[in-house]
């Protein structure tokens, strides 16, 4: 992460939002020249010493930076395929469920079917 990342991230969401500079810089408490140099990129929000610092104290940008470390592809991929696997199991077993349920609806029609008749023989 960088501060030009950074900029172009925060000039993205503001468009987003249909917010003007002075919109932000007022909800801010700073002039919209503050705000603008920003967003430009003359103000430093991530100093260049992070990565460094990082590195010496043995965590990860994001760990400084968001306060949390970022999971990585194969961490997500592996969360991913776990809940996958429960939505598989739990589809599955729902799937059973129902056509447990289908044949006691056949049983119970069966049943009906047999007493409609019985009444009609009896009549």
């Amino acid at each position: 992460m960088d501060n030009k990342s950074v900029k172009n991230n925060i000039y993205k969401a503001r468009i987003e939002k249909g917010l003007s500079q002075a919109d932000v810089a007022e909800k801010l408490k700073i002039s919209q020249t503050s705000y603008h140099k920003i967003e430009k990129g003359s103000t430093s929000l991530i100093s260049e010493r992070v990565s460094h610092i990082a590195e010496i104290l043995g965590v990860s940008d994001e760990k400084l930076v968001l306060g949390y470390d970022v999971p990585s592809e194969a961490e997500s991929q592996k969360k991913l395929e776990e809940a996958v696997s429960a939505y598989n199991i739990i589809i599955k077993e729902k799937e059973k469920r129902i056509s447990e349920l289908k044949e006691i609806i056949e049983d119970k029609k069966s049943i009906i079917a047999f007493l409609e008749e019985k009444k009609v023989s009896e009549n």
